[in-house]
């Protein structure tokens, strides 16, 4: 009785999402706005037999960034109310804002700008996903979701961003593994390398047993803190400290944006805290129990930064070691026969703080731009990226400066080449 229940509540709520999706797709479209379907329906299309087997509980919709507000402003009009209306921007979720509907049919709205998980700056998620994706009939309208492809990545990415401590997206990614082809996890990786988020896809795919394909594929391992925070299935609340610390460049802005996480706008804490929703009295109850409520999370949060931070020590201090001492040869090879005698030692592997070190040692002042380029060059050759040593001087009618750069480095602008090496 209770599984018929289940079971009927379910198809009920299935039924109420198709109908939203009708309803808004082409409410989007009249204003210019091609929206993507991510997950959910997208997902159990291509992943089940049986499309009703998965249920979802949200519509989750990628449009362009420059049209996101235009895109608010429909859902507004159609009675959905943002969850988090009146709060400092800056509290909302980067990715995404939420819209509610409790009117018939009731149903939440994801609106997402971009993707759950950061991508290079300057490529357009929204751009990359348009230009192979296909389409999908819900209620008798045609809707765009992902293609194959994208499908495979946005979900290892979905894996990453809930962590090992929610099941269900981890068990489709593993579904996926067993399930899709060779060429399409390899034209995935590729859309991977272009939106700048291929180690996030291996942190996705190692969550679920996928970590040999992740290296079939030639995916770089997670160096990213945040990412092996995610992986490592840190708290809320880790994850907001560091989002604190990398978040702002200066300390004084970190300090404002940590006051902020105590003591948040009231639109933010009644959407985090039911004591918060009863009154005036109980807004103010909230406030003051805040502080202690962070208090008592705060020792699972520095073990979380301990758990994951520990192993990016050890690798910090290698890649610095290495920096320094390939610096020391470098400099002592330039000056006994120049730039055709320099043998540098091998890098260590890259591993969690390793570029971190060997960028401390290279940030020193005491070092040439020659010496530093070299040894950079050693660093990104054993990466399988060969870039040449390029040597300047400033133009003519300016004053003299010599400069060593390497390929692709955004200081040689503006500067006379010599020479490149090898």
């Amino acid at each position: 009785m209770l599984g018929h229940m289940a079971s009927r509540a379910t198809a009920m709520r299935m039924l109420a999402l198709d109908v939203t999706i009708a309803e808004i797709v082409p409410a989007l479209r009249e204003t210019g706005i091609e929206p993507i379907l991510l997950k959910g329906h997208a997902v159990a299309a291509w992943l089940y037999a049986d499309p009703n087997e998965r249920d979802c509980c949200d519509i989750d919709l990628l449009v362009p960034a420059d049209r996101h507000r235009k895109a608010e402003t429909v859902l507004a009009t159609h009675g959905f109310v943002h969850t988090l209306a009146g709060a400092d921007p800056r509290e909302d979720a980067p990715h995404a804002s939420t819209w509610k509907r409790d009117a018939a049919p009731p149903a939440t709205i994801d609106l997402h700008r971009r993707l759950n998980i950061p991508t290079r700056a300057g490529v357009d998620p929204y751009t990359e996903l348009r230009g192979d994706a296909d389409v999908l009939d819900i209620a008798g309208v045609s809707v765009t979701v992902p293609s194959p492809a994208a499908l495979a990545l946005t979900t290892s990415l979905h894996a990453l961003h809930h962590g090992p401590d929610v099941e269900r997206p981890r068990m489709e990614v593993a579904r996926a593994i067993d399930q899709v082809d060779r060429p399409t996890w390899e034209a995935a990786a590729r859309l991977a390398r272009r939106l700048g988020v291929g180690s996030e896809m291996a942190a996705g795919l190692e969550l679920a047993g996928g970590r040999a394909l992740a290296q079939e594929l030639g995916l770089p391992r997670a160096t990213s803190y945040g990412t092996r925070l995610r992986a490592a299935g840190a708290s809320n609340q880790a994850r907001r400290i560091a989002w604190v610390v990398e978040g702002e460049p200066t300390w004084p802005r970190r300090m404002r944006r940590a006051a902020a996480l105590v003591f948040p706008t009231p639109s933010y804490l009644r959407y985090v805290d039911p004591l918060a929703r009863r009154g005036r009295r109980g807004l103010w109850a909230a406030y003051l129990r805040r502080p202690f409520r962070l208090a008592v999370r705060l020792p699972r949060s520095l073990a979380d930064h301990l758990r994951v931070a520990a192993p990016a020590l050890g690798g910090g201090l290698r890649g610095a070691v290495w920096g320094e001492r390939a610096l020391r040869i470098a400099r002592r090879q330039l000056r006994g026969g120049g730039l055709d005698h320099v043998r540098l030692p091998d890098p260590p592997a890259v591993a969690p703080g390793v570029l971190r070190g060997v960028r401390w040692a290279l940030a020193h002042e005491r070092h040439s731009c020659l010496e530093r380029a070299v040894v950079r060059r050693t660093w990104h050759l054993a990466q399988g990226d060969d870039r040449r040593v390029v040597i300047g001087i400033s133009q003519a009618g300016e004053p003299f400066g010599a400069h060593a750069w390497l390929e692709g480095d955004r200081d040689g602008a503006g500067l006379q080449e010599l020479h490149r090496w090898p």
